[in-house]
């Protein structure tokens, strides 16, 4: 049943009939990514507090925290999401428990509370290897990597990234597979390791190329192009960023189109071509006007400032530099500001306007200070969750480490008294010939009995009493 179809149903509609009609909608809409989520999910929670299904309960909480994930509405993201974490105590499905706690990893990794999406990640990744789900396991695991390469650990990004690209694998899922390669070669750049981070993108590159992913090829080449002009590979870099604008061209991806024309004039600016770098950058800019992309706008109206300060258009220069300023602080983005404030100072420098350069550095400076001290606040909380997780997973290292050698001594334990009681009771033995009665009654020497009842062996000496007696009857 289609959309339409739904929707007229839900009309004549009432009761539990329509929660079920409503939950069906719901999946739909989330999938288009359709704003009238909202209200129908809205109206399905109504009918839950009529209808209590924790499970339904559970989905729409998800699909909500999902939808408002994907228009960067983080706030209500989270919010959803942790009303389903709640409910989801209430649930006897483990799989929706861990899909839960997967989504939590997710929202978290965007709102960068990176300690939480790890915890989280953990607890989901614990639940699927328990019902051996490779695909949920490879997804999870892709967002974890994706933490631990934003907090810069590197080597255990790489263990959690190389985890999702094995599952995948066993999966045949070649579009995800492209992905993870992808991803480990963002890794390998991060480390400065150029060589590998080539060879990931490459290889990324040629599965995208077998199964038609235009849109990962745009990705791809234009990974390529920043590996390659961060090696001094100009003139490779910027072919290959030359592929990238075609084919996000051809797709009509204002976003991805914008940011690659950027890419094109940076590479031209850095060759000294300063008209065509400008043409890139203008083409560029209004791509961004016509998404309203504050923060790219802001971004390019700096370059655009840079090319005019290098060909002397001063006037033009200005221009740029304080409408970038403007909407910079408009957005409140530090970031930004601290560019604008800096390009102004210098569009006034070179114009010998020393008074107001120094008001603008001045800006600048003070700015600058109070994000650096920011910045390393964060750095420090970072670090501290990385603490905070390698405790943790220490900790469950010798709490396993402890219960192996607990059970092994369990072990032995249990032997011991096995033994003993082999060993335990009341023995018949004759006091002329010392023979023992087994259970079956037969008489037997000691040393056999012994020997069959216990792990002892015995060796025949003679004791000196017997030595003397033995060695006189010889004599005689």
């Amino acid at each position: 049943m289609d959309k339409q179809e739904l929707i007229e149903k839900l009309n004549t509609a009432s009761g539990q009939q329509r929660l079920e009609l409503l939950i069906r909608l719901i999946r739909i809409l989330t999938r288009e990514n359709d704003a009238q989520v909202i209200d129908y999910s809205n109206e399905a929670l109504d009918l839950i507090e009529e209808f209590p299904q924790p499970d339904y309960h559970l989905e729409i909480l998800r699909n909500l925290s999902r939808y408002y994930l994907n228009i960067k509405d983080f706030k209500n993201a989270e919010q959803c999401i942790f009303q389903a974490i709640e409910i989801a105590r209430y649930s006897r499905h483990e799989i929706l428990i861990a899909d839960t706690y997967s989504d939590a990893a997710n929202v978290s990794m965007f709102t960068a509370e990176f300690n939480r999406a790890l915890d989280y990640g953990e607890k989901s990744l614990k639940i699927y290897f328990k019902k051996g789900n490779k695909e949920k396991i490879a997804k999870v695991s892709n967002t974890m990597g994706t933490v631990y390469w934003k907090t810069d650990d590197y080597q255990k990004a790489l263990e959690k990234f190389y985890l999702s690209l094995n599952a995948y694998n066993d999966l045949s899922d070649e579009l995800s597979k492209a992905q993870l390669l992808n991803n480990i070669g963002l890794v390998y750049m991060s480390m400065e390791n150029y060589e590998d981070a080539l060879q990931y993108f490459q290889e990324s590159l040629e599965i995208r190329k077998e199964i038609d992913d235009k849109r990962g090829l745009c990705e791809s080449y234009s990974n390529l192009g920043v590996v390659n002009d961060i090696m001094d590979n100009s003139k490779q870099s910027l072919d290959y960023f030359k592929i990238a604008y075609q084919l996000s061209n051809d797709l009509k991806d204002k976003q991805m189109t914008s940011g690659v024309l950027n890419d094109i004039g940076f590479q031209y600016e850095k060759m000294e071509k300063y008209s065509i770098a400008m043409n890139y950058y203008k083409q560029s800019l209004q791509l961004k006007r016509e998404m309203s992309d504050s923060f790219g706008i802001c971004s390019i109206l700096n370059s655009l400032s840079n090319i005019c300060l290098k060909l002397k258009n001063y006037p033009l220069a200005l221009n740029y530099a304080e409408e970038g300023m403007y909407l910079a602080e408009q957005i409140q983005s530090k970031g930004l500001m601290i560019n604008a404030y800096k390009m102004m100072g210098e569009v006034y420098e070179v114009q010998k306007d020393y008074q107001t350069a120094l008001t603008y550095y001045t800006k600048y400076g003070y700015l600058y200070t109070s994000l650096n001290n920011q910045d390393l606040e964060k750095s420090l909380e970072e670090q501290r969750a990385r603490f905070d997780q390698e405790y943790k997973r220490k900790e469950t290292e010798i709490y396993n480490q402890k219960n192996i050698e607990l059970a092994e001594a369990n072990d032995k334990l249990q032997k011991a008294l096995d033994q003993v009681k082999k060993l335990s009771g009341l023995l018949p033995i004759c006091p002329i010939c010392k023979k023992i009665r087994d259970q079956e009654g037969y008489w037997k020497q000691v040393e056999e009995y012994i020997s069959v009842h216990s792990e002892l062996e015995f060796t025949h000496g003679l004791c000196e009493k017997c030595k003397e007696e033995y060695l006189k009857e010889l004599e005689e």
